[in-house]
């Protein structure tokens, strides 16, 4: 019986260690393929030399458009940043959910959440730097939405707190200004002093309901309102208020808008938000009401209201507060800084919510959005 030579065992281990290799380094490379985290690879020039399926659709390039060259998800003034952490990862360092902004191809921003560790040969040197990325854009989005809402609601309880207690010393000074008018019926001069002082203290008042009404303090009437008969009533009044330098534009989705709503309080939050449009068009411009129906899968369907300018725009520094009662970027003269924070509060006390899209010089949309009423069921026979 031939005998085999050590050369040859030896050749045969080599060759089966190999195709196991192989085939190990196929099964990860399958398996970094259908990640549905966003791999990127790359080489020691910080050059891509992998990019899956879940970076093309993260990033919006393709491999073909990527490979070989460096990555063009840092912003200009990010690159050096980059560069830097690639180059601790190059030198042996991992880094664990670093959060950067990348920029898409299509120019949009997304936060990423990116974890890098070093590349390396078969024979452990470091060869380029293999990172892993998670897009939590959406995630930041709720936590600043969530922060929005406590910061209002926080403003809400504190200006409930000062209205209350202040609406009590008005309903006193009120009171005794209705009865000294009464007491000074014969001295003209006297009742028209009265007279100053209780119009004041009623706007003092009218101010506290306002702020009661933003901090969901006053007691909810609702009943079920057409938000497009609200609208149509109010298109005449509209029209004088908004003059002739602006075209008032009314587009009414063609089915009932329901909403449960006291009427007034619904004409409030139409009448505060079309002043706001106009006043940020003082020289002129387009001015859209609009309404629609929004078919749910579950829940109520909605019922959304959109009043859309063509002025000013709103600066992102000023767009966090503009819901916050007496915060206005108008002079003081013209106005309390209220009709925003007073819509607001009118809309959430009846379970709905006001948004605004808007842009610097290029207008704004406000859109308030409330759940349809639903006729109750039915009494079982």
């Amino acid at each position: 019986m031939p005998v085999r030579s050590d050369n040859t065992s030896a050749s045969g281990s080599a060759a089966r260690a190999e195709e196991a290799l192989q085939r190990s380094e196929g099964r990860l490379r399958g398996v970094l393929h259908d990640s549905p985290l966003a791999i990127v690879e790359l080489n020691a020039d910080i050059e891509v030399s992998f990019w899956n399926p879940a970076a093309e659709v993260l990033y919006g390039w393709t491999l073909q458009e990527v490979e070989g060259h460096r990555p063009q998800f840092s912003r200009p003034d990010e690159e050096a940043a980059f560069d830097a952490l690639v180059r601790r990862v190059l030198a042996g360092e991992s880094l664990h959910n670093v959060e950067l902004v990348r920029r898409r191809k299509n120019g949009a921003l997304v936060n990423v959440s990116i974890s890098m560790a070093p590349l390396r040969n078969r024979t452990g040197q470091i060869v380029g730097v293999t990172s892993a990325g998670l897009d939590v854009t959406h995630q930041r989005q709720l936590e600043a939405e969530l922060r929005e809402s406590q910061k209002m609601e926080g403003i809400g309880r504190l200006a409930g707190g000062i209205a209350h207690d202040f609406n009590n010393l008005l309903t006193v000074i009120l009171g005794h200004t209705e009865q000294l008018l009464e007491d000074l019926a014969a001295d003209g001069r006297a009742v028209k002093r009265v007279q100053a002082v209780y119009r004041a203290a009623r706007r003092a008042a009218d101010l506290t309901d306002q702020l009661l009404t933003f901090s969901q303090r006053q007691a909810v009437s609702g009943e079920p309102v057409d938000l497009n008969r609200v609208v149509s009533s109010m298109e005449p009044m509209l029209a004088r208020l908004v003059g002739e330098h602006l075209d008032l534009r009314i587009s009414l989705c063609d089915e009932p808008a329901v909403v449960t709503f006291d009427w007034s309080q619904l004409q409030q939050v139409v009448l505060n938000l079309v002043v706001n449009a106009s006043e940020a068009m003082p020289s002129g411009g387009a001015l859209g009401i609009t309404t629609e129906t929004i078919v749910t899968r579950s829940g109520p369907n909605g019922i959304r209201l959109h009043v859309s300018d063509t002025g000013v725009g709103i600066e992102d520094s000023a767009r966090a507060h503009i819901f916050e009662p007496f915060f206005s970027t108008k002079d003081e003269t013209k106005g309390t800084g209220l009709g925003l924070s007073t819509a607001y509060g009118l809309v959430a006390q009846h379970g709905g919510t006001v948004s605004v899209s808007t842009q610097p010089g290029a207008g704004s949309v406000f859109t308030v959005s409330l759940p349809e009423w639903a006729a109750p069921d039915p009494p079982p026979s």
